[in-house]
């Protein structure tokens, strides 16, 4: 399924649609679009100590109580927040983020220009790596920028 790319702020998808971002592994979610997801979302502890487990390349998953169906998913994609984001562990952690949705049942996904913020990749270089992780799969994908 095509990977749709539009302007539009991702806090205001359909509550059917799940939401992804990265975070990293010590999962400090002190700046970027981390921020914002723990103060809507919640669960800051929760995410911490499940980043820690499921390490690099992992998703920790959490339900948005607010809107039932609706799955938010911390991808972790460093160890570190100072460091930065690579295009191989971005590839990995968007088959682990895939396979996830898969596995639950999930099948519209939103997210931002994932590592074009703080962790500064490019935007031209993350859509493939998206589009090819969700090619052969029924996950509507949106990217919103």
């Amino acid at each position: 399924m095509p990977v749709r790319v539009i302007s539009f702020d991702l806090f205001k998808a359909p509550k059917d649609v799940c939401l992804a971002h990265l975070i990293s592994q010590d999962a400090s979610m002190h700046r970027g679009l981390a921020v914002a997801m723990v103060r809507k979302f919640g669960q800051k502890s929760y995410i911490q100590a499940a980043a820690g487990h499921v390490g690099v390349g992992g998703v920790v998953c959490i339900s948005d109580w607010k809107s039932p169906g609706r799955a938010i998913f911390h991808c972790v994609s460093k160890r570190h927040y100072y460091q930065k984001t690579t295009y191989t562990t971005l590839a990995k952690v968007l088959v682990t983020l895939r396979e996830t949705m898969e596995r639950f049942g999930y099948s519209k996904l939103a997210v931002p220009a994932l590592g074009c913020g703080l962790d500064r990749l490019e935007f031209d270089l993350v859509h493939p790596l998206i589009e090819d992780a969700f090619a052969w799969s029924d996950i509507e994908v949106t990217i919103c920028l």
